[in-house]
């Protein structure tokens, strides 16, 4: 699948922070805090809000070489939506950590969507 290895290797990453306890505590700060903070939403946007730049840059190239249908590349930020939701319920909201099978479960369906054959 399109840039596969590098949309896997950037989320176990993350996963891996994500599975550290003090995660929680950091995501669930910046997230209340942003609601009334200037500063503290453009640290949101900072840390959270560019994970759509580099994917947009993979998906334009994937969609050149035909290995995924054209418009993927228009909707980063839904793609970013459809992989990082399920993870961080599954961590914050179920208890569950995070293992890399279900990662690679994960970005695989959501690049399945845009598959020329899909």
């Amino acid at each position: 699948m399109a840039d596969r290895g590098r949309v896997l290797t950037q989320l176990e990453q993350q996963a891996r922070w994500i599975n550290q306890p003090i995660a929680a505590f950091v995501i669930a700060t910046v997230i209340e805090q942003a609601e009334r903070d200037n500063g503290v939403r453009r640290i949101r946007q900072d840390t959270f809000g560019r994970a759509d730049e580099q994917l947009r840059e993979a998906l334009a190239a994937a969609v050149e070489r035909g290995e995924l249908r054209p418009g993927v590349e228009e909707h980063p930020v839904g793609l970013v939506c459809r992989v990082l939701g399920p993870l961080l319920f599954q961590r914050f909201m179920l208890g569950i950590p995070l293992e890399e099978a279900m990662v690679v479960r994960t970005v695989d369906a959501a690049l399945a969507l845009w598959l020329p054959d899909a």
